[in-house]
């Protein structure tokens, strides 16, 4: 059993220590610099939410309450992203890229939808507590009307974002828009 482990050690060694294989390394440290990096930001905004909630002031515990989650989603979708243009460029397959590309920008626009209801939901509830004129069906009404707001225009953003390639790289959905405005310009004028 140990001579099993040495050989399987020294045979991964050896394939790490080659140069068209470092992607291997690289990828490992990007990913752990991920993990320090995460840890980080969430001791520090914990420390932060703690020095806020010493303050009267509701909104500094509202945008802190709900900015970990979304950062820690980013800087993973950030890194994992990068590891998989580490690997398209180590082993020449498009596959990588093409999952990936899309996956970050639609991971990108989740965290900001998933920040903005997290924001709204914070501020719910820190009004209700800290406030004592306010009408609690008004505050609910208000928070459901900004779900409903923030979820819409982040599924249009969605929606935007899986329009075909061609669309987007030929702007044919623009010229189709500034030749109809041309028509009607040239009967208005």
């Amino acid at each position: 059993m140990i001579e099993f482990i040495q050989n399987l050690s020294t045979n991964f060694l050896n394939y790490v220590s080659r140069a068209e294989s470092f992607y291997v390394v690289e990828s490992s440290l990007v990913l752990f610099v991920a993990f320090l990096l995460d840890l980080f930001q969430r001791k520090t905004l914990f420390a932060l939410k703690e020095k806020a909630k010493r303050t009267k002031m509701i909104w500094d515990d509202v945008v802190l309450g709900a900015l970990p989650k979304p950062i820690s989603i980013i800087i993973w979708i950030s890194s994992f992203s990068y590891v998989a243009d580490i690997i398209q460029r180590a082993t020449q397959k498009m596959l990588f890229y093409e999952l990936f590309g899309p996956a970050r920008e639609i991971g990108i626009i989740v965290c900001l939808v998933v920040f903005a209801l997290g924001l709204i939901n914070k501020a719910e509830q820190n009004i209700l507590i800290h406030s004592e004129v306010s009408d609690q069906t008004t505050i609910h009404a208000l928070a459901k009307l900004g779900y409903l707001v923030v979820s819409i225009a982040g599924g249009f953003n969605l929606i935007a974002d899986f329009r075909p390639k061609y669309f987007r790289s030929h702007g044919l959905w623009w010229y189709g828009w500034n030749r109809g405005r041309f028509c009607c310009s040239r009967f208005i004028i």
